[in-house]
């Protein structure tokens, strides 16, 4: 037979895993209940376009937050994500112009699409360097050099890109704007990134 201190106790327990459930799922519960009254709200909202189209929106933000959680585990925080981005970015898009555009600035220059690709993720890890470098040898504080970061990237992005960058090839823009087998580029590029980054995360 309970008695009153064990139902207490029980009480307690149960309500300690009810708020620990919410602490893990509470934001997946949000999300689902978003996904339900947007469903009646709107008939075109749970189409299979409309999906899609939404991921590949936020596509770019997923890749930048998988990043950053990394940081952010460890203590850290990056304020520099979306200027370096920006940076990256526009150093990529001006060696992936059309030859006929890339004469403006670069006079001869026609590169395949894997150099603008394989400089931007230089121009980040140039970056990510610098952070982390001014953060484990010279003990800035990481709020402090990704700030600075953040504002030297996003100067050295408009001077070095002037005007807004157009005329780009066909084989880049596939990039951002294909889809193979009717998913697009950017929402596989995720997947693939948010699955290294899981298996990362739980063998390290």
């Amino acid at each position: 037979m309970q008695t009153t201190t064990d139902v207490t106790e029980a009480r307690s327990v149960n309500r300690e895993r009810f708020n620990a459930f919410l602490r893990k799922y509470g934001i997946v519960l949000i999300l689902l209940g978003m996904l339900i009254a947007m469903t009646f709200l709107s008939p075109a909202f749970l189409t299979a376009r409309n999906l899609l189209n939404i991921v590949r929106q936020i596509s770019v933000m997923g890749l930048i937050a998988i990043g950053v959680t990394m940081v952010i585990i460890t203590g850290g925080i990056d304020l520099s994500s979306g200027s370096v981005l920006a940076l990256a970015a526009v150093v990529a898009t001006s060696l992936a112009q059309r030859l006929d555009w890339a004469e403006i600035k670069f006079p001869g220059l026609d590169v395949p699409v894997i150099v603008p690709i394989v400089a931007a993720l230089a121009v980040g890890a140039v970056c990510g360097l610098v952070n982390g470098s001014l953060i484990a040898r010279f003990k800035i504080p990481p709020f402090i050099a990704t700030l600075g970061m953040m504002t030297v990237a996003r100067g050295f992005a408009l001077i070095y890109s002037e005007r807004p960058v157009s005329g780009l090839k066909d084989s880049y823009t596939y990039i951002g704007q294909g889809e193979p087998f009717g998913i697009p580029v950017p929402i596989i590029i995720l997947a693939l990134v948010a699955l290294a980054a899981h298996i990362l995360l739980n063998n390290t």
